[in-house]
């Protein structure tokens, strides 16, 4: 989410990317039914962040940092 790469960016705070695969099949949007599953949860290597106190490049490096976090995830 946004939020979470502009605080750590006005903060200097080090990221630490994770995602979860196989909540899909778990969770179906459409229905309210959770069915049993293995959910896998991969934590990343993290990533430092320089604080930046300007919006505009503050903007800019979450962008950055949320196109570098895709790559990590995708890969």
């Amino acid at each position: 989410k946004k939020g979470a790469f502009m605080m750590a960016v006005n903060s200097g705070t080090t990221l630490l990317p994770c995602h979860l695969e196989g909540t899909g099949k778990i969770a179906n949007k459409k229905q309210l039914l959770i069915h049993p599953g293995t959910i896998t949860l991969t934590i990343h290597p993290p990533i430092p962040v320089t604080k930046i106190e300007n919006l505009v490049q503050a903007k800019a490096k979450a962008e950055e940092l949320r196109l570098e976090i895709q790559q990590i995830i995708e890969h």
